[in-house]
């Protein structure tokens, strides 16, 4: 008896022991990593994000950017950091494709990063020339069946948006859309407004100026719900492609092996951020919408992207990334 009262003891002390952290937590500063550089949407979310937790969780969130290797640098810190908590990433969409594009990762994304929080979506818009036959979503996916390698689309880099969106458009469609890559959206837009290039994927934020203006038409958004920027204009997979979704999202993650009560505390702290009205409409001026799922619904999202754009990268011939 007396042994089953010291094992029952342990066994206490041992789940006092599992959830002090949590409840600790955070007993001292955090700092939350970029890796892309300074000067980005990321940036002004991510200050916000940490202002906003230093409120609710009485310790500051010190941002870092830590650009370089196409994300890897800063993601490779994080996935190396001690599982506390303490140190946090605040990435976006191409993390998911990442397995894809690169060979030798350092890191791998599912096993040494534990996601915490999908913050916000943004979709792409559908944009074509003025002089493209085509007034609806419709209208261009016809044309490009009909005549599948005739007609070109611009880019703004390898595995950016306007790249992955226009890649899926041709695995769904079978239309062979010519590529006409560009270093960056701002000379990819230029081009297809001048008439150069048949189409672009771009970014709301991108592209919204050259369609308010009349200078492109713009046909439908890529989520997979409509845009409070551009109401009036259908998904895609309204428009017939029923399997089409691109969007660019950001989320928080933290090292793999985090315990669990330290992630559930960190998500239920941003997802009452997210649902402020300050960052509502910071996620609006960047043509974005809130999403806030957790970190179970996350990681089985994550997943799912992983899986979707190998299937692209492999259909498109995307180039490997053997270093």
């Amino acid at each position: 008896m007396r042994r089953f009262h010291i094992f029952a003891a342990g066994l206490a002390l041992a789940a006092y022991g599992a959830i002090a952290p949590a409840e600790e937590f955070p007993s001292h500063p955090m700092r939350m990593i970029i890796p892309t550089p300074a000067g980005g949407g990321a940036d002004a979310i991510a200050r916000l994000l940490g202002e906003k937790m230093q409120e609710r969780m009485g310790q500051p969130v010190v941002v870092e950017n830590r650009p370089g290797g196409d994300t890897i640098i800063g993601t490779r810190l994080v996935a190396t950091s001690p599982p506390d908590g303490y140190t946090m990433l605040l990435t976006y969409s191409l993390v998911a494709v990442q397995p894809s594009l690169k060979k030798h990762l350092p890191y791998d994304v599912r096993r040494d990063l534990a996601p915490v929080i999908d913050l916000m979506e943004a979709p792409s818009l559908v944009t074509v020339r003025n002089g493209l036959p085509v007034n609806t979503m419709q209208d261009l996916i016809a044309l490009v069946r009909a005549e599948p390698g005739k007609y070109s689309y611009s880019d703004g880099g390898t595995g950016g948006p306007s790249h992955l969106s226009a890649e899926l458009f041709n695995s769904l469609t079978g239309g062979k859309l010519l590529r006409v890559p560009y270093k960056g959206s701002a000379p990819s837009l230029t081009d297809l407004a001048g008439g150069h290039v048949d189409m672009s994927f771009s970014t709301i934020v991108s592209a919204q100026p050259y369609v308010r203006t009349g200078r492109m038409k713009a046909l439908a958004v890529t989520g997979k719900r409509r845009s409070p920027v551009f109401p009036e204009l259908p998904t895609v997979a309204e428009a017939g492609l029923p399997d089409y979704e691109y969007v660019t999202w950001y989320g928080i993650f933290v090292t793999g092996g985090t315990p669990k009560p330290i992630v559930d505390k960190l998500y239920g702290v941003m997802r009452e951020i997210v649902e402020t009205p300050e960052m509502k409409q910071l996620f609006a001026e960047q043509g974005a919408q809130v999403v806030g799922t957790g970190p179970q619904e996350f990681g089985a999202y994550i997943d799912g992207e992983i899986k979707k754009w190998a299937r692209v990268v492999k259909d498109a011939r995307i180039p490997v990334d053997e270093d």
